[in-house]
């Protein structure tokens, strides 16, 4: 009798230690939950800084204007060191080609900048025509 006593003593503390180790991973899952969502606004807003960039650029625009938009792709390209780059017209994308392509903007003319987004959400081409 004192064995089964003891047994029955064994089996209710195991049991006891799988119900604290579940509600501990409850818990922690719980406080986990809302950590994960905020990583994915601040994905959100970097996002959103990253297109801010470009979007200002989008509609109709002055040449100087348009100098300034490849200006400032140049520059993010030369800052993206993950691959990241944003093309203009579909293949240019090197700051020698981007520098060329500026050089043949007139000050004076309209251009009509149109954006295009990867599956990402992000600025990946910026057409000028």
């Amino acid at each position: 009798m004192e064995n089964a006593s003891k047994a029955l003593i064994i089996a209710g503390a195991i049991l006891i230690s799988i119900l604290l180790i579940g509600v501990g991973m409850f818990i922690f899952n719980a406080a986990n939950e809302p950590l994960s969502s905020a990583g994915s606004q601040m994905d959100e807003m970097a996002k959103n800084m990253f297109n801010s960039k470009f979007e200002n650029y989008e509609g109709k625009q002055k040449g100087s204007s348009v100098k300034a938009l490849i200006s400032a792709i140049i520059t993010s390209n030369a800052q993206n060191e993950d691959g990241l780059k944003v093309t203009v017209n579909t293949d240019n994308d090197t700051a020698a080609e981007l520098s060329t392509y500026r050089s043949s903007i007139t000050d004076g003319k309209t251009y009509t900048v149109k954006i295009v987004y990867n599956d990402a959400g992000l600025v990946a081409n910026i057409n000028i025509t």
